[in-house]
């Protein structure tokens, strides 16, 4: 079986973070947040779709039992997205890199505001 060698760039963000701080290597605390905050909006997103996912599903059961087991796992999700997207949100905030992850944002509630 021939196997793909791995390189430093196949490490999850997290990963390289945690990598970073055990070998004390000299990374600016910037680069480290910016990962950080790009791996929390990650999963954020992902238990996001998972959470559409399951509402969808619980739409086409029957029974009650199993949509309601289905609803709940699907609030489940949703809350932990809006967790991971808040605590990447206090976290850019900290660091000032609101304007580089959050600049939708500012864009959305100005053009909801109005004139």
């Amino acid at each position: 079986m021939h196997r793909k060698k791995l390189t430093v760039k196949d490490l999850p963000k997290d990963v390289l973070v945690e990598v970073v701080r055990e070998l004390d290597m000299d990374v600016p605390e910037e680069k480290i947040a910016a990962a950080i905050i790009e791996t929390r909006l990650n999963r954020g997103m992902r238990m996001a779709m998972k959470h559409d996912e399951l509402m969808a599903e619980a739409k086409t059961i029957r029974t009650k039992k199993k949509r309601r087991s289905l609803e709940i796992e699907a609030r489940r999700n949703g809350i932990n997205a809006m967790t991971f997207y808040n605590s990447a949100k206090k976290l850019a905030g900290q660091y000032g890199l609101l304007e580089k992850y959050f600049s939708d944002e500012k864009e959305v509630a100005g053009a909801a505001t109005p004139a």
